[in-house]
């Protein structure tokens, strides 16, 4: 692997460790990891604008203005399906669903095997009706990554509405003896 794939992969795993800092509360830490982020990302300017963006989310609770970072990432790095499913998060979170399936069903042409994305096309898929479909992608998702436990927790929301109520505590509880901390299951 190229010194430069390494690196982008070592920013890709310290975006996760921001996520889970600020989904945890550890604001602090979160702030601390997205500094070192800033920092050595100044190589790579597609995943330097893709931590700006992380920083106008986390720090300013701007949205808008991280969309916008993630799209100037792609431009410098068009072909990056990590890149591709960020930008569908934000649109996602930012009520823009249909357009997030664009950059979902991008980001797993190039990478098949993203189990993030499969999850993210479901909750999107979950929010705009096709519960059905929504199943689908859970199942995908855990499927690539059997032991996700936000996709246990997605599908678990999602089979009342195709019906199947009974099987939801289940995945609940699946979800949460995988993450404890997964307040939301």
């Amino acid at each position: 692997m190229p010194d430069n794939q390494a690196q982008i992969r070592d920013l890709q795993h310290l975006s996760q460790r921001i996520e889970e800092a600020f989904e945890a509360g550890a604001n602090s830490q979160g702030r601390a990891l997205l500094e070192e982020a800033l920092e050595k990302s100044r190589a790579v300017p597609a995943y330097r604008e893709y931590f700006r963006g992380g920083a106008a989310r986390y720090l300013a609770n701007d949205r808008e203005d991280q969309t916008r970072r993630i799209e100037l990432a792609l431009d410098l790095s068009p072909d990056d399906p990590f890149l591709m499913r960020s930008l569908g998060i934000s649109l996602s979170l930012s009520g823009n669903d249909d357009e997030a399936l664009l950059w979902f069903d991008r980001a797993l042409e190039r990478n098949p095997a993203d189990y993030l994305a499969m999850r993210r096309k479901g909750v999107s898929l979950s929010r705009l009706g096709p519960h059905a479909e929504a199943l689908m992608w859970f199942d995908n998702a855990l499927e690539a990554n059997p032991r996700a436990a936000a996709s246990m927790r997605n599908l678990g929301v999602s089979l009342p509405h195709c019906g199947r109520n009974e099987e939801a505590p289940a995945l609940f509880a699946k979800a949460l003896a995988e993450n404890p901390r997964d307040y939301s299951a």
